[in-house]
């Protein structure tokens, strides 16, 4: 069903909630660049499909329901564009210096050299940036959930977009990455 993917630019509603202190919580945290006050941009739960988020292709769908979670988004195998999810441009307050995208994630079939990554761009989605990668077994275990995953990024945009990559390395459909709630964070 690809009408939770239409090309429709995102507008978040802010309602801003604001948490203090730094990022890197739970196992593959990623690496800080703020320890100030973190306002959440937009987030999702997925409890009613993509959310803000958007199919790259086949390979990355929504699930209702997988492993104990309602509402998560599916990448696999290693197709490119095919195997991520990515959001459209959300626009963002211009005095923010620092993003962080916190997010819990479950890695199923996932072996030695796999990976997934997380990039962002600067331009609404036209470039994208590597921000970083877990790999298995190193960074996660697979087969258990992971909350609180977080990556920090420093970068003056005011369109900034998000994405997920499947990096599997076997192409047969059995590397899985499901993420379940997303938050995008901005700080000063």
């Amino acid at each position: 069903d690809d009408a939770a993917t239409d090309d429709a630019t995102v507008f978040p509603t802010f309602s801003p909630t604001t948490t203090t202190g730094s990022s890197g919580s739970g196992s593959g945290g990623g690496t800080g660049t703020s320890s100030g006050n973190w306002v959440t941009i937009i987030e999702d739960d997925f409890k009613s499909g993509f959310g803000f988020m958007k199919s790259g292709g086949a390979d990355a769908k929504y699930l209702d329901n997988k492993k104990d979670r309602d509402g998560v988004l599916d990448i696999q195998d290693n197709n490119d564009d095919e195997s991520s999810v990515h959001s459209n441009p959300i626009f963002t307050d211009t005095s923010y210096s620092s993003f962080r995208v916190v997010f819990s994630v479950y890695m199923l079939g996932m072996e030695e050299d796999d990976k997934f990554c997380f990039d962002y761009s600067a331009d609404g989605g036209i470039t994208w940036t590597e921000q970083q990668c877990w790999k298995s077994p190193d960074d996660f275990t697979a087969k258990s959930w992971y909350d609180d995953v977080s990556t920090e990024f420093q970068v003056n945009t005011s369109s900034l977009a998000i994405r997920f990559r499947c990096v599997g390395t076997t192409g047969d459909n059995k590397d899985d990455v499901l993420i379940d709630k997303i938050s995008v964070q901005g700080s000063n």
